[in-house]
């Protein structure tokens, strides 16, 4: 039995592409990072300040994250010694933006019924500096309390 060229030179040819590797010469696209998420968790201490009074009151928050949500206690050093009023600061991180919600949860000697909350949005945060306007908002049973409470925009400034 005679084989001829041909018929050679195609079985050589499927011998050699039975044995190559499977391995692609394509090159990949390399993919884009996401950007991290900013790390606001720690402790941070710093000042809140009524637009329209002069008296700043010191502020520590304590905050914990979870992704791009934050949350913790913000206690708050009352003027002309007062106490201490304490809050939940909350937030939500979208890039260098922060936006915040603000609730008080005890306030010393506001009457039953007196809550006082607000909300902001943050922009240029950094790990280590928020400055924040809050408009903050109380309900009637606050006015017996402290007349002089008027809702009003705040300026929540924090370091860490």
């Amino acid at each position: 039995m005679r084989i001829r060229p041909l018929t050679l030179t195609v079985l050589a040819l499927f011998a050699a592409a039975c044995g190559s590797s499977s391995s692609s010469s394509t090159p990949t696209t390399p993919t884009t990072p996401s950007a991290s998420t900013l790390s606001l968790a720690g402790n941070w201490t710093g000042t809140i300040v009524p637009i329209d009074s002069t008296g700043a009151e010191n502020v520590t928050w304590v905050a914990a994250q979870t992704g791009t949500s934050v949350t913790g206690p913000l206690n708050i050093t009352l003027s002309r010694g007062a106490g201490t009023a304490a809050a939940t600061l909350a937030g939500t991180i979208s890039g260098t933006s922060l936006a915040v919600t603000y609730s008080l949860t005890t306030r010393p000697g506001a009457p039953a019924g007196c809550t006082e909350s607000g909300t902001g949005t943050a922009t240029s945060v950094t790990a280590s500096s928020i400055t924040v306007q809050i408009q903050r908002t109380y309900t009637a049973a606050c006015a017996s309390a402290v007349p002089s409470l008027t809702p009003s925009p705040d300026r929540l400034v924090l370091t860490k």
